[in-house]
């Protein structure tokens, strides 16, 4: 009777190991998302990190994403990543400001509301608001531009050096006398 308890107990034991197992923990739970995308225009000096915080009012109260150069997620050194998507439950007002812009002569945003998130709702470019059930999604891009510089060359072209010379004079010599011919006495010697 004993190995037969035990049997019935261990069964019954199995399957609700099965069954928890199925279920899976109680912590994964489905909430909101916020996809920050870059855009850059223009030529991005090499080497560039872009950083963009995004301040919550709720928990995550504050984060920063990374950019590199071209526009790809990275981490804080410039290599990629695909961290761009921030987790940030179901009741939630989030914005985004590029903390730091690489140089860039405009910085945008534009905000743009999930397909299938009647709960998101962009108040403001850089700003989105979460006001109902999980599962919802937002997107903002920052997009960056570059300006060109143009490097002109001046060519100067300079005149010929002028030297002035002061004024000739001339004066006028009066006439020498012509010669006049010696007459001399003869003298003889003799």
């Amino acid at each position: 009777m004993a190995r037969r308890l035990f049997g019935v107990v261990a069964a019954i034991a199995l399957a609700s190991g099965a069954m928890f197992a199925l279920v899976g923990p109680a912590s994964a739970q489905v909430t909101s998302t916020l996809t920050i995308l870059k855009n850059v225009s223009g030529v991005v000096p090499s080497g560039t990190v872009f950083a963009v915080q995004v301040s919550c009012t709720s928990a995550p109260s504050s984060q920063t994403v990374w950019f590199d150069e071209t526009g790809h997620a990275s981490d804080s050194t410039g290599h990629q990543i695909s961290g761009n998507v921030i987790d940030v439950g179901a009741t939630n007002t989030c914005t985004v400001s590029e903390t730091y812009s690489g140089g860039a002569s405009s910085i945008t945003y534009a905000c743009a509301e999930g397909s299938d998130s009647p709960d998101t709702n962009c108040t403001q470019d850089n700003q989105v608001e979460y006001t109902g059930a999980s599962g919802n999604s937002a997107t903002i891009t920052v997009t960056n531009t570059f300006e060109t510089t143009t490097t002109s060359t001046t060519t100067t072209t300079l005149a010929p050096a002028v030297t002035t010379l002061p004024p000739v004079t001339t004066t006028t010599l009066a006439p020498k006398p012509a010669p006049v011919p010696v007459v001399a006495p003869a003298h003889f010697t003799g």
